[in-house]
Parts: structure tokens; sequence; C-alpha cells
């Protein structure tokens, strides 16, 4: 089957998420042909947005092995899709959520994709947040890694919660929970399936440089999981915590 031009496949990822609809079946002919194709569908889409943070995915040793990467999937986030602590977001009406805890970074300044920029000088504060996953793909990540990234990493929303004392070398390594409803639902990660948030952020700019992202400051950069991802199919009250830091959202 012929692969369809990069703005028809473009424009079917668009209409998908603007539409609140899957992608099910996704043909052969919409599917990216590989990581870079992913990429440049990726960034295709971003030019008619306001891009409010960036998001990593598949990001621990663990989840990198799994997709065969040698680094971190990233994505943008739109401004639209920012929340703040304590948001009321309506569920996705296409399929269940999977609620992640995470630690996000807040840009300082402006970098452009020519800079060598340590995480040190990138970063002026960290945060605790949840990010709501619910990819436009019926199997989501398990559909192929090229086609995950053309749809974003499947990001819903990104929520960002308190502020933790200390920017980059605020303590993230403690052990990130999620509650529903008042009942914990969700352990932190641990080992290789857990994100290191300090490690993360120094990926994160290197694949930004490497596939040419113009970062702006105070974009944040949410580093992936540090909570076990649980699947909500439904309605409720989350809550993450890391220490004595909460973010929260409650889906309606």
């Amino acid at each position: 089957m012929t692969l369809r031009s990069d703005d028809e496949i473009a424009t079917l990822f668009t209409q998908a998420h603007t539409e609140g609809r899957s992608l099910t079946p996704l043909g052969s002919d919409y599917t990216p042909r590989d990581l870079d194709h992913a990429y440049a569908i990726q960034a295709l889409r971003g030019r008619s947005v306001s891009i409010g943070a960036y998001k990593m995915g598949l990001g621990s040793k663990a989840g990198m092995a799994g997709a065969g990467l040698s680094a971190p999937a990233v994505a943008w986030v739109s401004d639209a899709q920012l929340a703040e602590n304590g948001a009321q977001l309506p569920r996705p009406s296409w399929r269940s959520v999977i609620v992640e805890v995470e630690v996000a970074y807040r840009l300082k300044r402006d970098i452009a994709p020519s800079e060598t920029v340590a995480a040190a000088d990138a970063v002026d504060g960290a945060f605790l947040a949840i990010e709501l996953v619910a990819s436009r793909l019926d199997k989501g990540a398990a559909e192929g890694v090229n086609a995950f990234v053309a749809d974003n990493i499947g990001c819903y929303a990104l929520i960002i919660g308190e502020e933790l004392p200390g920017g980059l070398s605020a303590e993230v390594s403690g052990e990130g929970t999620l509650d529903h409803d008042g009942a914990a639902v969700a352990p932190g990660l641990v080992g290789d399936k857990r994100v290191e948030p300090v490690v993360a952020i120094e990926q994160f700019l290197a694949v930004a440089r490497e596939r040419g992202l113009v970062l702006k400051a105070g974009q944040y950069v949410t580093t992936g999981s540090i909570s076990t991802p649980w699947e909500l199919n439904g309605t409720g009250a989350l809550v993450g915590r890391l220490g004595d830091k909460s973010v929260s959202v409650t889906l309606v």
C-alpha cells in the first residue's frame, strides 16, 4: 500500500485529536515509515499550535529497551493541554486514560537547536505533575513506536502541581504515588522501570538538539512516570504525591 503524504498523515492525527476520536485501525498507508519520519509528522502538526510544554515517553531503561530506542521519545504538549493544579477536566470520550505521576522542569531561557546546554543552565524550577495519557491509537505504544511518536506519545493533558524546592537539585528520588477518590491505587516505580528525572532532563536536551526543537523560556518538560501507570475507565479525583508535595486533577 502506498504511503500517504506527510500532510495527509499529519492531518489525520490532528483531526483525531481535535474531534476526540480514535484511529482504529491505523492503516499502513498512514503509519510513519521510521522514527525520523514520525518526528517529521509530529513537527508538521506542531506548526499550528502554541507549545506550552514537552513530554518524554518510554524513557526508563526498561521502556527504551522494550521499544528498541537509544533515547527517550519526546513530544510537544500544547497550551490547551496544560492545566493548573486542582483542575477539572472532561474524561476522554474515546478510551480509558492512563494516569502517571511525574516530575516536570521549567525552562528558564530560550534554547536554540544549535546550542549545547546543560540542565543546570536550562532549568529554574521543578514541579510535581500528573500526565493523562489517552492515545488515539487503539493499542497505544504497542501499535508501534513510530505511530506512537506521531500521536505525540498519547498525551491528553498535563497538570502542573506544587513546586519542588531546589530546582534541578530538588529531591526527586522518593516514591511517587497516586490516589483515586482518596484510595491509594498506584505505588512508585523502582529499578529499571523508573525514570530518573535529573538524568531524563539531560536526555531531553540532547534529543531536542538532535531533533531541532526550538525551546522557549517558561515551557515545561515532564520527564516520565515515577509512579506505576494506572488505568482509569471512569471519573474521579486524582492526587499524586512525592514527599509532602502533591498535584491533583478531577476527571468529570
